[in-house]
């Protein structure tokens, strides 16, 4: 599979490629760790939003995550797309975007909004994350929030069409101790998890049916 979109030409296809059926538990199920329960709980949960963002470099599409601080936290240090806790009377655009703007300083102005992927729960923090796509046209500066992100990165979204891209990787975490879990390796950086569930279904938007 490769990618034959600019940034032009992804925006228009992907604007329309949400509006149909999503991939959905299928496309995320292909980087699920081991141990995760597949089960989706209907209450109980607490809710949150994460943007996808992508961002033209030269025409060029990329996918913006971060690096999140090591705070010893469930999620600490692992690459993550901007996110959060949904606040009350938000809608699930508006806390992405309100997110994305304490994270990395990209004004919630500044973001168009495609559309959304398949519902994602993370057992471990008990949140349902609802995963939001958005183009990023203007040339805007990041500047993140030192006490929740170390690094913002910017990701050929051509990079994670390589072969081999996809590798088992080990990670001691607080709560299981010493896990093991298929992962993206791109550009020096390792993503797993749920914000690898989450990228396998955005990529499965780019297969033929």
């Amino acid at each position: 599979m490769q990618l034959q979109h600019d940034f032009k030409s992804l925006k228009s296809f992907l604007v329309d490629r949400l509006q149909i059926a999503l991939p959905g538990q299928q496309a995320q199920l292909r980087m699920v760790p081991p141990y995760r329960s597949i089960h989706l709980p209907e209450s109980g949960f607490k809710k949150s939003s994460v943007c996808v963002l992508i961002k033209s470099i030269n025409n060029n599409p990329h996918i913006v995550m971060i690096e999140r601080t090591d705070d010893g936290k469930v999620h600490s240090g692992q690459i993550a797309f901007p996110g959060g806790k949904m606040e009350v009377d938000e809608t699930i655009n508006q806390t992405a975007l309100r997110e994305l703007e304490e994270e990395t300083g990209i004004s919630s102005a500044f973001p168009e909004i495609a559309g959304s992927l398949t519902p994602l729960y993370i057992p471990p923090s008990n949140f349902m994350v609802y995963p939001i796509v958005s183009f990023l046209s203007t040339e805007s500066k990041f500047s993140p929030n030192i006490s929740e992100v170390k690094r913002i990165l910017e990701i050929p979204l051509s990079s994670f069409f390589e072969p081999g891209i996809i590798d088992v990787h080990a990670k001691h975490t607080s709560v299981r101790g010493l896990v093991t879990s298929p992962a993206y390796r791109v550009g020096g950086v390792v993503i797993w998890g749920a914000s690898a569930m989450i990228l396998s279904e955005f990529l499965a938007l780019f297969e033929k049916n």
